[in-house]
């Protein structure tokens, strides 16, 4: 059954566990992170009433929390549609969501040797499945992401309080359909980057190096503020995000190799310019991933990527003047 001109969504079968507008919510919003529903995709009360055979109230209500998650955009008497990925909105919803999980993961020192090692060891299982998932699996992106909701929630459960992950989980919403995206990645592996960022904290954790697991977390949770170039560099997906075009990172690339650290700082700092081939005007290195640099042309807004060691050490050439 249509929900609107252009959405087919798949049916499914209610439980009794929980509220027919939490199962929708839970249906609706994965569709949306999937991208089995695009942004602009229309979401008609009535269409979503009749596709599932309930009343209104129940997705009215379902509504409203995908509106509050930032995922739809709701408007009276018109219908309400599906929100493109907010740049800004990640970069706010992980600021908050690093400020719980820290607090979470600071309280690991206070816990019974005991219970540290049921802590490390729910961690550890996350990985691991992650690592096993088989490459043919067609729904292995999604589960990949459960298994990073899994690492999260044995971080938050240290607290003690379900308030901690209960709060977190209205807070991935936008970094989740960047995940989505960017496990469909050649290069890079972003699987592999989260296996390697999830790691680095259990490890910091077993030595009892707090603030090398803190610093894990921030460098983890910050990926997709990294990622979302890519995606956009395929040119697959530009129009699935809003506002990148104006927003600039608050903090230095995180996942660079030492060796190179120092001189993309440097490179990051001083603006350094190559020349846009499309509109004949200077792009500025803004961010990079493993030795990767990414540029966005002030006026044609087109990007790409080169190695770093292209904007250290090289000169961009136009009109046979070296820049």
């Amino acid at each position: 059954m249509s929900v609107s001109p252009s959405i087919n969504l798949p049916k499914m079968r209610f439980s009794q566990r929980t509220t027919v507008a939490a199962q929708i919510y839970q249906f609706l919003r994965q569709v949306i992170v999937d991208t089995t529903v695009r942004p602009g995709g229309l979401l008609s009360e009535n269409g979503l009433s009749e596709h599932f055979s309930v009343s209104r109230q129940p997705i009215r209500d379902a509504l409203q929390r995908l509106s509050t998650e930032g995922l739809v955009t709701i408007m009276p008497q018109r219908g309400t549609t599906v929100r493109p990925v907010s740049i800004l909105q990640t970069e706010h919803n992980i600021f908050v969501r690093y400020c719980i999980e820290e607090g979470c993961l600071k309280r690991f020192g206070e816990l019974e040797p005991r219970s540290r090692r049921t802590c490390i060891n729910q961690l550890e299982r996350s990985i691991n499945k992650a690592r096993e998932l088989p490459e043919d699996d067609e729904n292995r992106r999604l589960n990949l992401m459960a298994l990073d909701d899994a690492f999260h929630k044995a971080i938050c459960d240290i607290s003690g309080s379900e308030l901690a992950w209960n709060t977190v989980s209205t807070l991935t919403a936008q970094s989740d359909r960047i995940s989505y995206l960017a496990l469909s990645l050649t290069e890079p592996d972003y699987n592999q980057i989260i296996i390697d960022d999830h790691s680095k904290i259990v490890e910091c954790l077993k030595n009892n190096d707090l603030t090398g697991a803190i610093e894990g977390l921030r460098q983890t949770l910050n990926q997709p503020l990294e990622i979302y170039k890519y995606i956009i560099a395929e040119a697959k997906y530009e129009d699935w995000f809003s506002d990148y075009r104006n927003w600039q990172p608050t903090s230095q690339p995180a996942r660079l190799q030492p060796h190179r650290a120092a001189a993309a700082t440097a490179a990051t700092t001083a603006r350094v310019h190559d020349w846009c081939p499309w509109r004949q005007r200077p792009r500025i290195a803004y961010s990079s991933i493993r030795g990767l640099c990414f540029y966005s042309c002030s006026n044609c807004l087109q990007q790409s990527a080169k190695p770093l060691e292209w904007i250290v050490n090289g000169s961009a050439q136009h009109g046979g003047n070296s820049l």
